[in-house]
C-alpha cells in the first residue's frame, strides 16, 4: 500500500512539473509568457517599439509595446499587455490594420488551431495545448483576436 501511494505521488510531481515547465515555454510567435517587455522586444528582431498614447484615460488599460504582425494573408498590429505585479506578458492582442472581412479570419483561424472549442457571448475561442494558448476571436464588427496563456479555469 505504502508503495502504491509513493507511485502516485511521484506520478503527480511529475506531472505538475512537466506542466509547469510547458507552462513556462510556451507562448505566441517569438514570444513566452512571462517575459519582460526588455525581452519581448529583444524576440521580436527590434519590430516590438513602446506603445505611445497621448491621452490615456483613467479606467483603460494600454498595451506597452505594439508591433506589425500578419495572419494569413491580413495585417495587423500586436499589442503586448504585460502584468501589473510582476511585469510580465500576459496577453497579445491582435488588431486588424488592413481591409478584412471576418469570415475568413475565423477560416483562417480554423485551419490553425482546428474547429473553435466554443462560441460565447459573440467570441470564438481555441485551446492550443501544444503552445500553452487560448486564443479568442471578438465579435465580427472588431474581428481581434487576443492570446493569453490557457489556464486550468479554461481548459
Amino acid at each position: 500500500m505504502r508503495c502504491r501511494i509513493i507511485l502516485a505521488a511521484t506520478a503527480i510531481a511529475g506531472f505538475w512539473l512537466a506542466a509547469m515547465a510547458a507552462e513556462a515555454t510556451a507562448g505566441w510567435r517569438y514570444t513566452k509568457w512571462g517575459m519582460t517587455q526588455d525581452e519581448v522586444a529583444a524576440a521580436s528582431g527590434g519590430l516590438a517599439v513602446p506603445h505611445v498614447v497621448e491621452k490615456r484615460e483613467s479606467w483603460g488599460v494600454y498595451a506597452d509595446l505594439v508591433a506589425p504582425q500578419r495572419l494569413g494573408p491580413y495585417p495587423y498590429r500586436a499589442h503586448f499587455y504585460f502584468d501589473s505585479k510582476d511585469g510580465g506578458l500576459e496577453a497579445v492582442r491582435l488588431k486588424p490594420t488592413g481591409r478584412y472581412w471576418c469570415p475568413d479570419i475565423v477560416l483562417v483561424l480554423r485551419e490553425r488551431y482546428g474547429s473553435n472549442r466554443y462560441l460565447r457571448d459573440g467570441y470564438y475561442y481555441w485551446h492550443d495545448e501544444s503552445a500553452n494558448n487560448q486564443i479568442s476571436l471578438s465579435s465580427f464588427s472588431t474581428c481581434r483576436i487576443k492570446y493569453e496563456p490557457l489556464r486550468e479555469v479554461t481548459r
